[in-house]
């Protein structure tokens, strides 16, 4: 089961804010503690999703049309299935 980071970060301000409340510092420190690993989840979710769009950009096949009627054609086609137009 996968913990969201915004739960390690919340779970850690409620133990922390707690703990400070009773004067338990050893709890205070575990808070801290659960607030880190929660902001390098977040840290470590938008560095995947950065370089998950940026390998979608470069994944992205360019596509071709045909000149005369506008369809969309095979790039290693040598007719235009559409029209017929000879493409090469």
């Amino acid at each position: 089961m996968k913990i969201p980071a915004i739960a390690w970060i919340i779970i850690g301000l409620f133990i922390s804010i707690v703990s400070g409340l009773i004067e338990l510092k050893l709890f205070i420190w575990a808070g801290l503690v659960f607030i880190i690993i929660g902001i390098g989840k977040l840290i470590k979710e938008f560095a995947l999703k950065e370089e998950k769009e940026n390998k979608e950009t470069k994944t992205q096949q360019k596509e071709y049309y045909c000149p005369r009627c506008k369809a969309k054609i095979n790039p290693q086609s040598y007719y235009c299935q559409m029209c017929g137009q000879r493409l090469r």
